[in-house]
């Protein structure tokens, strides 16, 4: 039986296989939202996630997970909801958006747990960048500039994450499953 991806492509008889991405949309309060959410997901995993998992949070599964906020108590739909809307399977087995309640941490040793670090400090930064912004200019002033938060140009979820996936060529299904990866990932989705 042909794969998502195959049909989608109409490769099937071929045998040639097309990763298909599409990215959701969302302003910048949706872009902030996603920050938050990826900043939780990738504290929650042990290693860095698949790329069939990676795809499904950045089309949307983030928006449906129910990971706990470090910083509040507040919850997103319950963790049913993404099973049932975001269940598809990877080759090891687990729910694309799963292992996120494990929280141990990663077997691979003490320079893979600093890799993490400097991922989730990064998405933290440029979480409160982004909500400084906010304040500040408003959600519909928000223009390319290089100021002490940084240097943003995209300030919307869908230009946020469109960017990050044309220039790591993540569109073309070029995924490498490390945290150093997803850190340049999510500095492209602002500087590109």
């Amino acid at each position: 039986m042909a794969s998502e991806e195959e049909a989608s492509s109409g490769h099937a008889s071929s045998g040639v296989s097309t990763f298909t991405f599409t990215a959701c949309n969302g302003s910048a309060a949706e872009l902030l939202a996603f920050l938050g959410m990826s900043h939780r997901w990738f504290s929650s995993l042990p290693q860095p996630p698949s790329r069939d998992q990676f795809k499904t949070f950045l089309q949307g599964a983030y928006s449906e997970l129910d990971l706990p906020s470090p910083s509040d108590n507040s919850t997103t739909a319950s963790a049913s909801a993404t099973k049932t809307t975001t269940g598809s399977t990877t080759t090891d087995g687990g729910d694309a958006t799963s292992g996120a309640a494990s929280g141990s941490p990663s077997a691979k040793g003490k320079g893979c747990d600093e890799e993490k670090e400097r991922l989730l400090d990064s998405i933290q930064k440029q979480a409160r960048e982004l909500e400084s912004l906010l304040e500040s200019h408003g959600d519909e002033e928000l223009t390319s500039r290089t100021n002490p938060e940084g240097e943003w140009h995209n300030f919307t979820l869908d230009g946020f994450i469109e960017a990050a996936a044309d220039v790591s060529e993540f569109r073309e299904g070029n995924y490498e499953p490390s945290w150093r990866y997803l850190c340049e990932f999510y500095h492209l989705g602002q500087t590109a």
